[in-house]
């Protein structure tokens, strides 16, 4: 039996490796920049991952752990990651606001995607819509 689940397990992950679009414009000399990316659903592997520190035992600050989450979760088109551990001096250095835009980007595609499951009525023969 116990093989059984395993293999439900195996067939269940991945499942959810649908590619969104999370559009973000930075300031730039020339007007807004486009720094758009995808992102796949969260995992608790990748959860982790950005809280891990570069040492053993690290603890990570609030902040520390956003600019690894964004390393982790943003993604190039074919779903490879956009960057890579050489690129955490350069995040780090970035002003706080675009990181925060950055971040945002990432929460407002996640929120659209709930919203349809919050919308839902059971009752309601029609489909849910978005907000």
């Amino acid at each position: 039996m116990s093989q059984l689940q395993i293999d439900r397990l195996r067939n269940r992950v991945g499942r959810n490796n649908v590619l969104t679009r999370c559009e973000c414009f930075l300031p730039g000399d020339d007007g807004p920049e486009d720094w758009s990316f995808y992102i796949k659903p969260l995992t608790m592997m990748e959860l982790v991952e950005s809280r891990q520190g570069r040492k053993k035992g690290e603890q990570l600050t609030e902040l520390e752990t956003t600019v690894k989450l964004i390393m982790v979760r943003c993604l190039n088109a074919d779903g490879s990651r956009m960057y890579q551990s050489d690129a955490w001096p350069f995040l780090m250095r970035m002003p706080l606001s675009e990181l925060t835009m950055l971040a945002e980007a990432m929460n407002d595609s996640a929120d659209e995607e709930d919203e349809v499951e919050v919308d839902l009525d059971v009752k309601s023969p029609s489909k849910a819509t978005k907000k």
